[in-house]
């Protein structure tokens, strides 16, 4: 009996051996395959990224105010700060314009009598401005 014992032992010990290295090659060609998809995710990525355009932000105060202007002119009926972001992030280059630009232009334009608020801004939403009689487009007030 003790000699079946230890046949059967070395039976199992040689099976479980075999299935151990059968379940380590399985496991190194599923780590491969993830290695592969993983690679090639990255990959996609890198695409996804330079099909993207750049969002751009021009530095030049001047420059950013002199758009967000000219924004205001193509805008009709009322509009936010929103609205001009929007429009600005449409454009090609897609541009960013802070609300900080924003806000003194239409500190400006309030000033000067060319835009009025609709409704003033409280919390997160924005306050809607709306052009008046006396508004002055960009090009027109360049003396073009």
């Amino acid at each position: 009996m003790k000699g079946t014992i230890l046949d059967l032992k070395e039976k199992a010990k040689v099976e479980y051996e075999d299935k151990l290295k059968q379940l380590e090659s399985e496991y190194k060609k599923k780590i491969e395959a993830i290695d592969i998809v993983r690679s090639l995710m990255e990959n996609d990525n890198k695409t996804i990224s330079i099909e993207k355009p750049p969002q751009t932000s021009i530095k030049n105060g001047m420059a950013t105010s002199q758009i967000a202007r000219e924004i205001i002119d193509r805008l009709q009926g009322d509009f936010s700060v929103h609205d001009i972001q929007k429009e600005a992030s449409n454009m090609n280059p897609p541009l960013e314009v802070s609300k900080n630009v924003l806000h003194n232009v239409l500190k400006k334009k309030r000033e000067g009598n060319q835009i009025e608020v609709v409704v003033a801004g409280a919390g997160r939403a924005p306050s809607i401005y709306k052009k008046t009689d006396k508004y002055v487009p960009q090009q027109k007030a360049k003396g073009n």
